[in-house]
């Protein structure tokens, strides 16, 4: 049995896992962003409002290094993070995970970045991952619509200026079925 609780500040929930008897085996955080695969095939998520759960088979994974000279024309050229996935199927991003490898030179960017389908936002994320040297965030999916047989792309306003590295970017996701 789980209960699934919410703290008082609304930012974080706790998982207690319980065997028959009501004794406790082992208490779960889920700070905004973060998940947790259990031992019985199901995945915990929270994004920042609630705890889903999800039966682990049914979620994907995709990782895509986005380089140097792809960061550097991005606002004029976004990336593709996760392909279409075919006709009547959407893509639903459960959590992205972007991390800087750092090259040694700070990009400049003062607009975010932006995970879109179809030119609708699904995750923003504040440029300090590219304009600091080294960093790592996990950012939940914003509710938007989801539209068939379009890919999620990494997309910015503007081309970043000058700076080195990668970024590492993680998507778990579901394919719905339309």
């Amino acid at each position: 049995m789980a209960i699934v609780s919410r703290s008082k500040t609304n930012t974080a929930y706790k998982t207690v896992l319980d065997i028959i008897d009501g004794q406790r085996l082992d208490t779960i955080a889920y700070e905004e962003g973060a998940m947790h695969i259990t031992d019985g095939g199901l995945y915990l998520h929270f994004n920042g409002s609630k705890v889903l759960l999800h039966p682990v088979a049914e979620l994907q994974q995709e990782q895509t290094t986005v380089t140097e000279s792809e960061l550097l024309s991005l606002g004029d050229t976004p990336v593709e993070i996760v392909p279409a996935q075919g006709e009547n199927k959407v893509i639903n991003p459960i959590s992205i995970t972007i991390q800087r490898v750092s090259g040694g030179t700070s990009y400049t960017l003062v607009n975010n970045l932006n995970f879109e389908i179809d030119n609708n936002v699904v995750v923003s994320v504040d440029p300090s991952i590219v304009t600091n040297t080294v960093g790592i965030i996990t950012a939940p999916p914003q509710a938007t619509s989801l539209v068939a047989n379009v890919g999620l792309l990494l997309t910015s306003v503007a081309n970043l200026v000058g700076g080195t590295g990668d970024l590492v970017i993680r998507v778990v996701y579901e394919v719905i079925d339309l």
